[in-house]
């Protein structure tokens, strides 16, 4: 009876300490989030991979390890805890210059600073050769481009490479000229005159000049049609006195001075010519 009372206490403890205890007292330094993000797309211009786990890390026996798409690194060996996160819960590492597009993976192992415990895992992500593009991802703009533009990081088959814009309704806008420019690491289409604002999608498809590898993404912006506002009223508008642009102008019929001008100036001689007849006694 002994042993079965022992063992129901040893039970109620372990549970005991499991609610008390706070998770980080016995959970692992997990992944909770990463730039890249899990299964996204990046532009050829991505620097670094920054991670952030659940817990504080211990420097040593932590680190990040980049793969690229031949198998070969791709960081340049420098994984860290970053300093700039105060909790400690963050690591980061540099990606090698000029990286060829295609599928990276992400090896990461973690030494938790709490409790030592040690974890290891993947997670993957594709770089792309897009660089900067006229107007740029997530753009809000005051009046509706002519056309969309975008710049790569590495020369481009004009054969199979292609630009394509749509509406909010799905339906296209652009003008279906889609070409790559002379130095083929840029290409442009002309949207269609006289669209109405809104949201706007660029779909892009680029072949590399280098390795044939196609690859497609796609980003979208808001543009609004711009007015320019009206010109605040003068003093002596807002007074409601007529001033020389509110009134009409009379002009002739062709050139010269307004008709107004010489008809005014010939009345008036008239009618002093006939007051000076009066008082003038006639002889």
């Amino acid at each position: 009876m002994k042993s079965v009372g022992g063992l129901i206490l040893a039970v109620v403890g372990v549970t005991l300490a499991g609610l008390i205890l706070p998770p980080s007292a016995y959970a692992d330094a997990r992944y909770v989030k990463s730039f890249p993000a899990q299964g996204s797309n990046v532009g050829a211009g991505t620097k670094i991979v920054s991670m952030v786990f659940s817990e504080r890390l211990n420097q040593q026996g932590s680190s990040i390890t980049v793969i690229g798409p031949d198998g070969s690194r791709a960081d340049q060996g420098d994984s860290r805890v970053d300093s700039d996160n105060p909790y400690g819960q963050s690591m980061r590492a540099s990606l090698k210059s000029g990286l060829r597009p295609g599928k990276y993976t992400v090896k990461w192992t973690t030494v938790s600073a709490v409790d030592g415990h040690t974890l290891s895992d993947s997670f993957s992500f594709t770089m792309t050769p897009f660089l900067t593009s006229e107007p740029a991802p997530g753009a809000e703009l005051k009046g509706i481009p002519s056309m969309v533009k975008i710049g790569f990081g590495e020369r481009l088959n004009p054969t199979g490479s292609s630009i394509t814009v749509t509406g909010d309704d799905g339906a296209r806008v652009d003008q279906g000229d889609a070409s790559v420019e002379g130095d083929q690491m840029t290409m442009h289409v002309f949207l269609k005159p006289g669209l109405k604002g809104g949201k706007f999608f660029v779909k892009w498809t680029v072949v590399s000049a280098e390795t044939g590898d196609v690859i497609t993404d796609s980003y979208g912006f808001y543009a609004v049609r711009w007015q320019p506002a009206p010109a605040p009223p003068t003093p002596l508008e807002s007074a409601g006195v007529p001033t020389a642009s509110s009134r009409p102008a009379i002009l002739p019929k062709s050139g010269g001075l307004p008709i107004a001008l010489p008809l005014g100036a010939g009345s008036t001689f008239i009618v002093a010519g006939l007051v000076l007849r009066k008082l003038v006694p006639q002889r």
